[in-house]
């Protein structure tokens, strides 16, 4: 894939969330900052955009994404399932869900992994946008994370249509797993948020 990448992150917040929000409308791949890592994303309907990323991640296509969601209402969209409160009250948080998937039809996912981020400027983005947005990190399968701008932009820079770089961003560890699909709820993946008090 050869493509012209536009380099963002020196203009202002309104700037950056234009041009991602028009991207992502558009069914481009964006690789943008999340509240945890940078991820490269698309719109959770475009099935082209999805199938790129799997392209560029080289990842298995029977691996699903975390599919990122503006607030509550969106959330439950998804969950065909009731989310107890003691859950609720902690989100937004670098939390994923797996959730009994509402759209299963859709790409044959029983369950389906959805956080609301805690990132102002991603929170915003995903509110100005019609559609949730997946996300996966921005990493080759198997190979560790970028260390810097410069890694991440060499890794990308001919694979994805937008690049979005905040100066001020710091990322940290990948967001916690929780599957609340079944009784006992399971921790899949340890990250940035400590689950405690409220497993079944």
């Amino acid at each position: 894939m050869n493509k012209k990448v536009s380099y963002l992150g020196y203009g202002s917040d309104e700037e950056l969330m234009s041009h991602a929000a028009k991207s992502l409308e558009g069914g481009q791949v964006v690789l943008l900052p999340t509240d945890t890592v940078y991820g490269l994303s698309a719109d959770y309907y475009h099935e082209e955009a999805r199938q790129r990323i799997v392209e560029i991640k080289k990842r298995s296509a029977d691996k699903g994404f975390i599919v990122l969601v503006a607030d509550f209402p969106s959330l439950l969209n998804f969950a065909d399932q009731e989310i107890p409160k003691s859950i609720l009250d902690q989100l937004p948080a670098p939390l994923t869900l797996i959730v009994k998937n509402k759209d299963r039809k859709r790409y044959g996912e029983e369950t389906l992994a959805v956080r609301i981020p805690t990132d102002t400027w991603l929170s915003q983005l995903l509110h100005k946008l019609k559609s949730p947005v997946i996300s996966t990190s921005a990493n080759i399968s198997g190979e560790p994370m970028a260390k810097s701008h410069d890694e991440l932009t060499h890794s990308f820079v001919h694979k994805v249509d937008l690049i979005v770089l905040k100066r001020d961003y710091e990322g940290q560890a990948p967001s916690t797993i929780l599957d609340i699909s079944s009784e006992p709820y399971k921790i899949l993946r340890q990250g940035a948020f400590r689950v405690s008090g409220f497993l079944g």
